[in-house]
């Protein structure tokens, strides 16, 4: 299943060039807390685990700080996730329309609306 995220804050979002372990802790709260402790601590499969969901870089414009080695974005901004696991998206709190606010302490709130492709 494919999820397609858009986010819309007040103020513009501030990250650090190297933000994919933000946006992985963002996702990891997002979902089922159950899940979301199986998925960090364990994963699926032997030796190598695995997963089994994928995110895009955040996707809207941008620029960078090379001061700060900050990227920081125009809101709105869309993220994409990824998985073949359909009780990661059906339990996710990704699933369906509706909206949750995130508090950042760079950006104030960011609303989301959530839809699956």
């Amino acid at each position: 299943m494919h999820i397609c995220i858009e986010m819309v804050g007040e103020k513009d979002i501030v990250l650090p060039i190297h933000y994919n372990n933000i946006t992985q802790g963002f996702i990891y709260n997002m979902i089922d807390r159950e899940l979301s402790g199986f998925l960090h601590n364990k994963g699926y499969g032997e030796g190598r685990k695995f997963k089994l969901f994928c995110f895009s870089n955040i996707i809207g414009r941008s620029h960078i700080d090379r001061k700060s080695n900050n990227i920081i974005f125009k809101t709105p901004i869309k993220l994409e996730i990824s998985s073949p696991d359909e009780y990661f998206c059906a339990y996710s709190g990704l699933f369906g329309q509706y909206f949750r606010e995130y508090p950042d302490n760079k950006t104030g709130y960011i609303r989301t609306p959530c839809h699956v492709l």
